[in-house]
């Protein structure tokens, strides 16, 4: 993982935002010019957005890698499981299944380890119906 790099990109940030506000109170006390506070300024303001653009990269790249570990692992159980059920495996359904979500009566969502997705629609018999 990088959270030593966004740690340190977060320390950068806060340093910088620090040096903002320094600039800031200068300008108002009449201790400096608007020009130059404005050029200070920007080129603090520049340096922050590509940090928050670093940051941002790092934390995407965390999350893929999380991802496609995931995913390896759902291919992995299911190629070392049996090749057919013939019923319910409850131990196989918590160690690929993340999470259930209802998203309208009558249908679930199945969100599996990795990110993958599917939607049942349950039978009507499930409703008395």
């Amino acid at each position: 993982m990088n959270n030593a790099k966004v740690g340190e990109l977060n320390k950068e940030i806060a340093e910088l935002t620090k040096q903002n506000l320094v600039l800031n109170r200068l300008r108002s006390k009449g201790y400096m010019d608007s020009a130059l506070f404005m050029q200070k300024s920007n080129e603090i303001n520049q340096r922050i957005s590509i940090l928050r653009t670093q940051r941002r990269r790092l934390l995407e790249r965390d999350a893929d890698d999380k991802m496609i570990a995931d995913c390896r692992l759902l291919i992995g159980i299911i190629d070392k499981g049996v090749s057919y059920l013939t019923g319910f495996d409850e131990v196989l359904f918590h160690s690929i299944v993340d999470k259930i979500i209802v998203t309208e009566q009558g249908k679930l969502k199945f969100r599996m380890i990795g990110g993958l997705e599917f939607t049942e629609r349950l039978p009507k018999e499930v409703f008395g119906r």
